[in-house]
């Protein structure tokens, strides 16, 4: 994860929404460690429930 060595910096966030339907999307937060390398942060699925 990202530690200590980036307090204070500016980390890049990239974010991927998919739609998946129209009842259906997801949306995934990665950061980007020092060294470049990317990771997922937090992954959100967004699901419409029918009442």
């Amino acid at each position: 994860m990202i530690g200590e060595e980036t307090v204070g910096e500016p980390i890049g966030q990239p974010t991927v929404i998919q739609i998946v339907s129209d009842d259906r999307h997801i949306v995934e937060l990665y950061f980007t460690a020092p060294n470049g390398e990317e990771f997922l942060a937090d992954r959100s699925v967004y699901t419409h429930v029918q009442r």
